[in-house]
């Protein structure tokens, strides 16, 4: 089942404040909060890991604003950490689940004392979501899992159950029961009696129509495994499996001293943890419990060391001794050398098939055997040059239908005594004709069906595949469409063209004269000699200029009268505007072209005849017409 349900959880951690490497616990929230805000539009936010900050009394929201549970607190201690911490949940709308629900604990227990540093926080809508949240010390984790480890940890397990309406049809395997059958001494009337004959042929019949009716081939083998199911519940016997059961670790080492000393720890830190009395008294049981816990790891240690030390000695002794197999069998631990035997068997199979335990015919026997074995066949090459030039091989029988014999064979020949399939069907019930008669129907139709789809396919996909193979092609070999016809006049690119000399782009026009294959056409000139063959995509279509000039006017008449009414308009008033101006003035005003987009050409020589010309070079630009040098204003 697929569904767009995000859950983001942020593990985090804090370095102490007191740290040799220190970090800015400001910038470590601010840079959480920016990542929040990034991930909490994709779905559900959590943040939980090790803060190092003690909350204390802090609120982690703001009171009379925001409507959240109040907190148990059970560490009244406080530092900058909690301070930073505080104001980061209440910025982010995030409150903690530790002291919200019935069993409140310390999460972080040693030696040193306790504290409550480890953190699971959720926002203030998300809440009402979660059903339940414990914090599980170390001690009560190792004696549920009966493992000791090496070292013990200081923090403890943070659980938390969360609940939402969303189903996921996802089936697990925790303690699932499955039944297992011993097939060891099967029944001899095993699909055999005349009752489950009967079902047989029913079953044979639904196979059969699922398959050629209906082409499904899974409901064909739903039947047939519910009819070995069936029959392996009423003829053999069952002993109950359970799946996934806890594997104990355990060490070698230990002993009842370490036992009972482990036992009193675990209890003196129960007492220790749950006491709320006097100050004093509660030292008391922390000294108690330290005194316990230090004297447990050190005979911990004590006794490890005397193991090693005992089983390289073990090892050294065997290593000495003339026997050395001893020794590799216990640095093996793999099973190899227990399977092995002091000699070879002296017995040998002859050509009768009899087992014969005669010294001299099992040597005789053994001597020709590896003659033979290590003897060269000057044939054997002459025979592997044919083998291997031979490329004709007939594999016609590949297409023909599996026979009976076939699937009888490969029922004969299945191992036994394996793990069952997905189906839960061991191979020890097919040896039988009834279940050979039911597999041979479903592989026989299996084997039809899909020859037939993969025969259409290929028809089918046939065509798609030649074209497909044809636009590879062309693809490859710069093929394109035609899109032109003989007679028609197009351009040709100038491949010889330079910028610099200012060659024309484009040559032509030319006369299509002949379009010899794909994408290549032969070009003729005017005089209807023949200029060559060219690549279709370098040329293009050319258009007659008096046809192009009749598609423009008939589009846009009236918009080319306006523009030169308006052009005739703006002149007349420049006129007016240049005739209020002094003779004896060359000075252009902006004013003077502020209303005017007209452009006009002023002689050089006219220029020459006024007194003192003064012309802004930045408002002009200098062109050439018929030779002669004019100065062009725009204005």
């Amino acid at each position: 089942m697929v569904s767009s349900f995000c859950f983001c959880v942020a593990v985090c951690y804090l370095p102490p404040a007191d740290t040799c490497k220190p970090v800015d616990s400001e910038v470590f929230f601010q840079n959480l909060l920016r990542q929040t805000y990034c991930y909490q539009r994709k779905g559900k936010v959590f943040i939980c890991g090790d803060m190092n900050a003690r909350m204390g009394l802090n609120s982690d929201y703001i009171e009379g604003v925001d409507l959240v549970k109040a907190r148990s607190v059970i560490d009244c201690g406080e530092n900058k950490h909690g301070d930073s911490f505080a104001n980061f949940l209440s910025d982010v709308n995030f409150c903690m689940l530790n002291g919200r629900f019935s069993e409140n604990e310390f999460t972080c227990i040693s030696t040193t004392g306790k504290s409550v540093v480890d953190y699971m926080c959720v926002p203030y809508e998300e809440l009402d979501y979660v059903s339940d949240f414990k914090i599980l010390p170390m001690t009560s984790i190792i004696n549920g899992t009966a493992h000791i480890p090496e070292s013990i940890p200081d923090h403890s397990l943070l659980y938390c159950d969360f609940k939402t309406s969303l189903n996921l049809n996802i089936e697990t395997n925790a303690n699932k029961v499955s039944p297992k059958f011993n097939v060891k001494s099967m029944p001899h009337d095993f699909l055999s009696t005349a009752e489950i004959r009967h079902d047989v042929m029913q079953t044979i019949a639904r196979i059969e129509n699922y398959i050629i009716a209906e082409n499904d081939i899974q409901h064909a083998y739903d039947e047939f495994e519910s009819l070995i199911k069936t029959e392996m519940k009423d003829k053999l016997s069952t002993h109950k499996s359970h799946v996934g059961t806890k594997r104990r670790k355990y060490k070698p080492y230990w002993n009842e001293e370490l036992g009972s000393l482990w036992k009193k720890v675990c209890e003196t830190e129960k007492i220790w943890l749950r006491f709320t009395g006097h100050s004093s008294k509660k030292r008391t049981l922390k000294e108690d419990y330290c005194h316990k816990r230090k004297t447990f790891d050190r005979l911990n240690r004590k006794y490890k060391r005397q193991y090693q030390l005992q089983q390289q000695q073990t090892l050294e002794d065997k290593l000495s001794n003339m026997n050395q197999k001893d020794f590799w069998k216990s640095i093996g631990k793999i099973g190899i050398a227990n399977e092995r035997k002091r000699a070879i068997p002296l017995a040998v199979v002859d050509n009768c098939g009899n087992v014969t335990n005669d010294k001299s015919n099992v040597l005789n026997i053994w001597k020709n055997d590896f003659e033979t074995l290590f003897k060269r066949n000057e044939d054997i090459n002459d025979h592997l040059d044919t083998t291997i030039c031979n490329t004709e091989i007939d594999v016609s029988a590949l297409n023909e239908a599996i026979s009976r014999e076939e699937v009888v064979k490969a029922v004969i020949h299945a191992k036994l005594r394996k793990a069952a399939g997905i189906d839960d069907i061991p191979a020890e019930v097919l040896k039988n004709e009834a279940a050979i008669d039911l597999l041979f129907k479903i592989i026989s139709g299996c084997f039809n069906l899909g020859k037939n789809k993969i025969a259409a396919d290929v028809v089918e996909n046939v065509g798609h595949a030649q074209m497909k193979q044809k636009l590879n092609f062309d693809k490859r070999h710069n093929v394109i469409q035609n899109e032109f016809c003989t007679g028609d006049l197009v351009l040709l690119r100038n491949l010889k063209r330079k910028k610099a000399l200012g060659m024309q782009k484009w040559l032509g026009p030319y006369k299509i004269y002949d379009i010899p294959r794909l994408s290549t056409i032969t070009l003729m000139d005017s005089n209807e000699k023949i200029v060559g063959k060219y690549r279709q995509n370098n040329v293009k279509k050319y258009y007659e200029p008096e046809t192009m000039l009749e598609e423009d006017s008939s589009e846009k008449p009236d918009k080319d009268d306006e523009i030169e009414e308006n052009i005739n308009m703006k002149n007349d008033e420049q006129d007016e505007n240049n005739n209020e101006l002094d003779d004896e003035s060359i000075f252009l005003t902006q004013s003077t072209f502020q209303q005017s987009d007209a452009t006009f050409d002023l002689e050089v020589d006219d220029l020459m005849s006024f007194p003192s010309p003064v012309l802004d070079s930045g408002d002009d630009t200098a062109c050439a017409s018929n030779g002669q040098p004019r100065r062009q204003c725009v204005g």
